[in-house]
């Protein structure tokens, strides 16, 4: 039998002959577009990794290049909604409402959960005054998420106190106020109500 200390040295060889291995192999990375673009590097038809990152670049505001990531994550696979519903906000910032809505179309068309794009596309629908189509687009959005919705609801409960139809802004703002009942915009509105009353 070895004496206990001949034991721990040969303990202590072989913990750090293992963990030198293991350190070898592990890389520490920089960002988190280091790591996405490793994960490319290993799954480059991953709709995903690309959509994230397009994320990264968008936060770092790189747009040309979260542009051409989402691109390329709707070409790896077309049917992956976020990325075209990522295109379509990146288009309706730079003012191509156009595009945006092509986008946001084919994001409803590819995932018709998509709560996101149903919010953004009726956003899009006020803007160009279709207040009808926007509140079917929002009513949609709350039945498939309605934290997500209460929010971009706003938009809505403002427009339909523009056409006058205090009643359904009422309705409206009551649903906000139940899911979000901190929500700034909902609180504004509901001051602007109470003044048009």
């Amino acid at each position: 039998m070895r004496p206990p200390r001949l034991r721990a040295l040969c303990a202590a060889a072989v913990c750090l002959a293992c963990a030198g291995g293991t350190l070898a192999r592990a890389e520490v990375w920089v960002d988190r577009g280091s790591l996405r673009r490793e994960q490319l590097r290993h799954a480059p038809d991953d709709a995903a990794s690309w959509n994230n990152l397009g994320l990264h670049h968008e936060e770092r505001g790189e747009l040309d290049a979260a542009r051409a990531a989402w691109t390329r994550a709707t070409e790896v696979d077309p049917r992956y909604s976020k990325a075209w519903s990522n295109l379509g906000r990146l288009a309706f910032a730079a003012g191509d409402l156009d595009a945006a809505e092509a986008a946001w179309t084919r994001a409803l068309a590819e995932g018709p959960r998509n709560a996101v794009a149903h919010v953004n596309l009726a956003s899009l629908r006020l803007r160009r005054a279709d207040a009808r189509g926007a509140a079917e687009l929002y009513a949609r959005a709350v039945e498939l998420a309605p934290g997500l919705a209460a929010g971009g609801g706003a938009a809505s409960r403002r427009r339909a106190l523009a056409l006058g139809e205090l009643d359904a802004a009422d309705a409206a703002l009551a649903r906000a106020l139940a899911l979000a009942p901190r929500d700034p915009a909902a609180r504004a509105l509901e001051r602007r109500l109470r003044d048009a009353r």
